[in-house]
């Protein structure tokens, strides 16, 4: 693991933070992924209502004690532009289905409850959640298709206690069953309080967020011979010591659920967010963009730039390797995912821009020195899809008696371009394997989309290794994603789906010691 000093005032950092959640004693010095699949953060790698799917999500609260106030954040397959977001508060034990589908006006639409399936869980806002549209007030391209293909990030920003009082606490107000007269649902002084950002640390009963969090998704597609798909969230915990595995608490980061502008644009402030466009000022700082994954959560974390470091390292990998099968005597498609869900902190696309520089960028290194995944120096932009691109990239490719090459041209990407190497455009990139397309094969996926054509080394079935170098050599790049796999046995039978995780070379990671 690498160390790195960061000079900056803690004590500075936690008056600066005060105001914003109170400052609540953060215990958490590390951040790990839990193989457990339980945590403070959920990173769910992809969702998709392209083409007759629909995404089923479902975000469990394991703590059988304390609630959750919990921000769910959609963002965009092209750049992570954020196309929903939204607060949950959980009781404790407490489950929030969320089913993503297509309006008939081409956007995705969110369901959380109905009348044979009612969910009463608290949210913020109180109404419109339920039946909400994702929204294109931030892509660029497309429109309403933009909202067709993304992932989501979950993360708790404090957790809801019951404190024993005699009048309604935040407790109370969230609890789904009514255990005395004092219980007011979704309401009250302390619900209302809030919506008001200077009162938020006076709000009774909310305290520094532990872990707890998880949740699994599902892919269904109803359309044609039909197929679906599964897994889990990946969770990230705060941790208490350095690569631990004893879960801590995070700082208390909470904001009002509000489109009141809370920095200006044109003011530069990397105080709780390194999204660029937000940071350096590109675009306005509203309520409701806080807190993000870059938000300082842990008990070191000062700088938003510093967060952004340790969540992308936390999942950063220098190598993706997974099999792929496509058989046509079994109709077999194999699509590799390949999300990003942490490059938004480094990297963003000004669609306001007219001419270059498109891609603005977040210089994680003038907080964390040596660390930066995404530059000028490995990073292109395609102005007609406007996407931000990491060109480069060299595949190698194995057929299953062993036949190999290192030879990039050999590994044909589709459309083919004088540059025999691989790029990934957009932040949720789907490889389409030995398919030459405009859409991708299982998953029908479209918006940062490219087919790869290793027929010439193994024609059928193989497997593929790509390595993932960042800016900075040896920090690798932060990658989630797995394998999807559809096939029919019989050409009657309908189409079956598998689920294949990508295999990760982990990088020696990141942490911040005396």
């Amino acid at each position: 693991m690498k160390k790195n000093v960061l000079a900056l005032s803690i004590t500075a950092a936690l008056v600066g933070f005060g105001f914003a959640g109170g400052v609540q004693a953060a215990t958490g010095n590390d951040l790990v992924v839990n193989p457990a699949g339980v945590g403070h953060i959920l990173l769910v790698p992809y969702f998709t209502t392209q083409s007759g799917n629909s995404t089923l999500i479902s975000l469990i609260n394991t703590d059988t004690v304390h609630g959750k106030a919990v921000k769910v954040r959609f963002r965009g397959a092209s750049n992570s532009d954020d196309i929903l977001d939204f607060q949950v508060f959980m009781s404790p034990g407490d489950v929030f289905p969320m089913s993503l589908g297509v309006d008939a006006t081409g956007a995705t639409k969110l369901t959380t409850s109905t009348t044979t399936d009612p969910d009463v869980t608290c949210t913020k806002p109180n109404t419109g959640v339920n039946g909400a549209l994702f929204g294109t007030a931030r892509v660029g391209n497309g429109g309403v298709a933009q909202t067709r293909e993304g992932y989501v990030e979950i993360f708790n920003m404090g957790d809801i206690v019951s404190t024993g009082t005699t009048v309604d606490d935040l407790f109370d107000v969230v609890l789904h069953s009514p255990v005395n007269a004092k219980t007011v649902r979704c309401a009250g002084a302390q619900w209302t309080a809030l919506d008001v950002l200077a009162t938020v640390p006076t709000v009774t009963g909310l305290v520094a967020p532990t872990t707890g969090l998880m949740a699994n998704w599902s892919i269904v597609n109803t359309a044609g011979a039909g197929a679906a798909w599964g897994g889990g969230a990946t969770a990230i915990q705060a941790v208490t010591v350095l690569g631990g595995t004893i879960p801590g608490t995070g700082k208390t980061v909470y904001w009002p659920q509000s489109k009141t502008v809370f920095k200006a644009k044109g003011a530069v402030d990397y105080t709780y967010t390194a999204d660029p466009l937000l940071a350096r000022g590109f675009i306005a700082q509203l309520m409701q963009d806080l807190p993000d994954l870059s938000t300082p959560y842990l008990n070191s974390t000062v700088d938003a730039r510093q967060q952004a470091t340790q969540v992308s390292s936390s999942i950063s990998t220098s190598s993706v390797t997974n099999e792929f099968l496509t058989n046509s005597l079994v109709g077999a498609m194999t699509d590799f995912v390949f999300s990003m869900p942490t490059r938004r902190y480094n990297v963003a696309y000004d669609y306001s821009a007219t001419t270059a520089p498109y891609a603005i960028y977040t210089d994680l290194s003038a907080v964390t020195a040596g660390y930066n995944f995404f530059t000028a120096g490995n990073t292109t932009v395609d102005t007609v899809k406007q996407q931000v691109c990491l060109p480069g990239l060299s595949p190698t490719g194995w057929d299953r008696e062993e036949n190999v090459t290192k030879d990039p041209t050999q590994i044909v990407i589709s459309p083919s371009t004088t540059d025999p190497t691989l790029p990934l455009c957009g932040e949720t990139t789907v490889l389409a394997i030995n398919r030459n397309a405009a859409t991708s094969g299982a998953l029908q996926a479209s918006i940062a989309m490219r087919g790869v054509d290793v027929s010439t080394v193994a024609p059928k079935a193989g497997w593929i290794t790509i390595p993932t170098p960042s800016a900075t050599a040896g920090n690798g790049l932060p990658i989630l994603g797995s394998a999807f796999v559809s096939m029919s046995i019989t050409p009657t039978s309908g189409f079956i789906g598998s689920i294949w995780p990508h295999r990760f070379t982990p990088t020696p990671g990141y942490f911040v010691g005396p």
